[in-house]
């Protein structure tokens, strides 16, 4: 009587290859795939982008330059032209006083507005990337119930990353008013290294931005969050950030040349109109690649195939019982030799 065997099971296939069908490669967020990704994500929605950030551009460009407008034609004739008329100061002071405070009044508004839109839009770029369906209106519903956090987020943002610069240059002001050169020219010296430090904050903190829309994470989290998912990845986002920023100046030079010959009322229109068609051509490239590039940090896979489970184990092949009345097996032969008499 004897006992079967048990079959092993059959061979596994190649390290590497899917068992069921083939699977994408994993998208994994260096320089080219944040890059290519941005452009990809921008020219299948291109409609939205263009249409949201043409509304923001004209709201601000318009806000900025009829507040232009406004403050010279308040502050300019305070200015006398002979300069042996008196000048009075109570009313250049006053001037002054209003115009500091409609500026602070138009970048919180322009502040608000843009955060609004930014939030949003960066909702709606992760999403895509994800080819997943979106809409601009939800995405901006959702980037006001987050005004909160992305306001204080992007204010924390922008203070860190310029902190180090502030840092040089309050230095140079205290060369300026104690009227030392040595403390000015340590001031312009210090622009080079702690230049290079605000760059690196910059980018380790790029990322709060989606972490607070699709992570629900606070202000300060949300920037802990990016130094968290940025490590290994800020020399790709410096690359793309680079990219991203020469082609902006290019195309605001070549639209300013465009629009800057005019002058009077026809040059204020086209330059409200150029700064408008610039935001809505470039405004968005930054934030969509800061989204696709947390959406493919935060979906890089550890390991694109587990390795094989090891083959089991088998119990010894069973051996039959002796027959009955089989002599017993000979002693096997010594293993020294017998001793001597």
């Amino acid at each position: 009587m004897s006992v079967p065997y048990p079959v092993p099971p059959g061979p596994y296939p190649p390290p590497g290859t899917p068992p069921y069908g083939y699977y994408p490669p994993p998208r994994y967020a260096t320089f080219g795939t944040i890059l290519s990704g941005a452009f990809d994500v921008y020219s299948k929605n291109f409609v939205a982008f263009f249409v949201v950030y043409l509304v923001l551009g004209a709201v601000l460009a318009t806000i900025n330059v009829l507040a232009s407008l406004y403050l010279t034609n308040l502050i300019t004739p305070l200015i006398p032209t002979d300069p042996t008329a008196p000048v009075d100061v109570n009313a250049l002071f006053a001037a002054l006083g209003a115009a500091i405070g409609i500026a602070i009044l138009i970048w919180l508004v322009s502040f608000i507005v843009t955060s609004v839109v930014a939030g949003g839009m960066t909702q709606f770029a992760v999403v895509r990337n994800r080819d997943q369906p979106a809409q601009v209106s939800p995405s901006i519903s959702a980037g006001i119930r987050r005004l909160g956090s992305v306001m204080a987020g992007s204010f924390l943002y922008g203070l860190i990353a310029a902190s180090p610069l502030l840092a040089a240059f309050a230095v140079i002001l205290v060369g300026i008013f104690s009227l030392n050169l040595g403390v000015i020219g340590m001031g312009i010296l210090l622009f080079i290294p702690l230049g290079i430090l605000a760059i690196f904050l910059y980018l380790a903190i790029a990322l709060f931005l989606p972490a607070i829309m699709m992570e629900n994470r606070g202000a300060l989290d949300s920037l802990g969050r990016s130094w968290q998912l940025t490590k290994g990845y800020r020399l790709s986002l410096f690359g793309v950030f680079l990219v991203l920023g020469i082609l902006t100046v290019l195309v605001s030079s070549a639209v300013g040349l465009l629009t800057g010959w005019a002058t009077g009322y026809l040059g204020v229109a086209l330059q409200i109109a150029g700064q408008t068609f610039v935001t809505a051509l470039t405004g968005s490239w930054t934030l969509i690649a800061v989204a696709v590039a947390y959406d493919l940090i935060v979906r890089t896979p550890t390991a694109v195939y587990a390795p094989p489970p090891a083959y089991p184990t088998y119990p010894a092949f069973p051996t039959a019982p002796p027959y009955p009345g089989t002599p017993p097996p000979a002693a096997p032969p010594p293993q020294t030799p017998p001793p001597g008499p």
